[in-house]
């Protein structure tokens, strides 16, 4: 298992701009880059999350339709 995780396939926000085509590369369970797709180091895992975006820090607090349990 490597210490490496590459999440693709989404478009990322970096708070200034967008980037397509690219991964969000986390090691050690911190954010350390955002590189082009086809430059995810080989020994990383993958996860791909198409269709999806990214954006450090946003929460949705406004929850409407919830179901208490």
């Amino acid at each position: 298992m490597s210490d490496l995780l590459a999440i693709s396939g989404a478009r990322i926000f970096d708070s200034q701009e967008w980037h397509d085509d690219a991964a969000l590369l986390i090691e050690f369970g911190m954010v350390s880059a955002i590189v082009p797709a086809g430059q995810v180091p080989a020994h990383a895992q993958s996860m791909h999350l198409d269709g999806s975006s990214l954006m450090s820090g946003f929460i949705d607090l406004q929850v409407n339709g919830g179901v208490l349990i």
